[in-house]
């Protein structure tokens, strides 16, 4: 049977407050793929995977990938909103629900040199963390964003009208920068991270469905088993089991 060991760190203290973690993902020898389901979390990613370098946009839906066995694949995720690290100029728009290569953000001799750094597994997460460090100085995270992220999660975010008025901003000024730099709108984020907080508290503590639901934001358990069925494939009962 072919099985996945993951595991995540923090990253180097000049990513801290842009990138949530560093990860690494090992799938076991075997005759057949694993599938690995991957759930919307508001982030995106860069992977080296088997010697090639991807970009995974934010996802707004649960998919099922098929990972070849005996793969290897590190990965930095980043922090809702602070991706433009990541892709420069290219909105994070352009790519949700993809998975590009690098070079079609970097440039094919900026990725071909990064590829050719990286050896093995081993030298791939501090290698594409350098890579990132040395990003930082050309490209800013958006203040207004990253102030707005951590007000849409929580259990009664605020409208885009009053978040927007904070900073002086239009709702169609706001919401420009916003699906620029995450990917996609605030009630979508928001949805997100909800699912993200209720999928965390199913899995770790033996709570009441019904008092995760409240605790986390949802009008009650039913929205809470629709929305997680949507965005994850999975009900509360499911992921618990």
């Amino acid at each position: 049977m072919t099985e996945s060991r993951y595991q995540e760190h923090a990253p180097v203290p000049a990513l801290a407050g842009r990138v949530q973690s560093v990860w690494c993902q090992r799938v076991s020898a075997g005759s057949v793929a694993y599938a690995q389901r991957v759930v919307p979390d508001g982030c995106a990613d860069v992977l080296w995977h088997n010697g090639k370098l991807q970009v995974a946009g934010p996802d707004t839906s649960w998919r099922m990938v098929p990972i070849p066995p005996g793969s290897v694949t590190v990965g930095i995720r980043f922090r809702p909103g602070a991706a433009g690290l990541l892709f420069g100029d290219v909105p994070v728009s352009a790519v949700r629900d993809e998975m590009p290569d690098l070079a079609d953000l970097w440039g094919a001799r900026q990725a071909r040199q990064l590829a050719d750094r990286i050896t093995d597994a081993e030298t791939a997460s501090a290698v594409l963390q350098q890579a990132v460090v040395d990003r930082l100085s050309h490209v800013d995270f958006d203040p207004v964003v990253a102030d707005a992220v951590t007000e849409f999660d929580t259990p009664r975010p605020p409208s885009v009208p009053v978040i927007a008025a904070e900073y002086g901003l239009s709702e169609r000024q706001f919401r420009r920068r916003f699906v620029a730099a995450v990917g996609y709108g605030p009630s979508t984020l928001a949805g997100v991270l909800r699912l993200g907080r209720a999928m965390r508290l199913c899995a770790t503590s033996a709570r009441p469905a019904v008092d995760v639901a409240f605790a986390v934001g949802y009008a009650d358990q039913p929205h809470m088993t629709r929305e997680m069925r949507r965005l994850a494939g999975v009900t509360p009962g499911e992921l618990r089991s």
